[in-house]
């Protein structure tokens, strides 16, 4: 009897949030997309989004939007262990502004890239990306470098929403910079809805439905 509870746990249902930090690095890459202004100096955010696939045929996914002027990661979402038909059905909704194919090399540096720019003036990734860094490989010289150019002429440039979001880093960077940074503010423009991924998938949808070969511990 003790033999076959010691299996039934190694058979034990991990949450989402725990997979994804034990697990997720040991699934395969399937696919990286890019919004097309990615390399766009003039712009300000990019979203990547990066693919890893169950060995059951569904898919766990970061999305990163990634403000490459300033900010480094402005906020990430995870969705986790969909099935095939719905995660069709989100490439296609997510084609037009994320419809270019990359190399996880490719993505990786260009994250990265942009949270190393955004520190050398004091400014962390957003408290997201505790997690959703999980679903990346892990950031080390094993990964080949790509460098990209961030911020605008070589200095950080924040662009913010609204002038409370742009009181969050002003103080900032002026102490890091000593006042040395350009300045943007977006009233009323909707750079990145926080709810258009979060509406799309229920996040507890998907936690009874994987498989169990994926969900032995660790």
């Amino acid at each position: 009897m003790a033999k076959n509870k010691s299996k039934q746990n190694q058979f034990q249902l991990l949450s989402p949030e725990k997979y994804i930090r034990l697990k997720a690095r040991n699934l395969p890459i399937e696919v990286c997309y890019v919004s097309d202004d990615w390399k766009d100096e003039r712009g300000a955010v990019a979203e990547v989004i990066v693919v890893r696939r169950h060995a059951g045929g569904n898919y766990t996914f970061g999305v990163y939007v990634v403000d490459t002027l300033c900010l480094g990661v402005k906020h990430s979402v995870y969705r986790f262990n969909v099935p095939p038909d719905e995660y069709d059905d989100f490439v296609e909704r997510t084609a037009t502004d994320c419809g270019i194919k990359i190399s996880y090399n490719e993505a990786h540096n260009f994250i990265y890239g942009a949270i190393a720019f955004a520190e050398e003036f004091g400014i962390k990734p957003d408290k997201s990306f505790v997690l959703t860094q999980y679903i990346l490989e892990e950031d080390t010289e094993e990964i080949p470098l790509i460098e990209y150019k961030y911020g605008r002429g070589g200095r950080p440039h924040l662009v913010a929403e609204t002038s409370l979001e742009a009181s969050k880093y002003i103080p900032i960077l002026e102490e890091s910079t000593g006042g040395d940074f350009g300045l943007e503010i977006l009233e009323d423009r909707d750079v990145f809805d926080d709810d258009e991924f979060d509406d799309e998938f229920d996040d507890d949808e998907f936690d009874d439905e994987y498989d169990d070969e994926d969900n032995k511990t660790m």
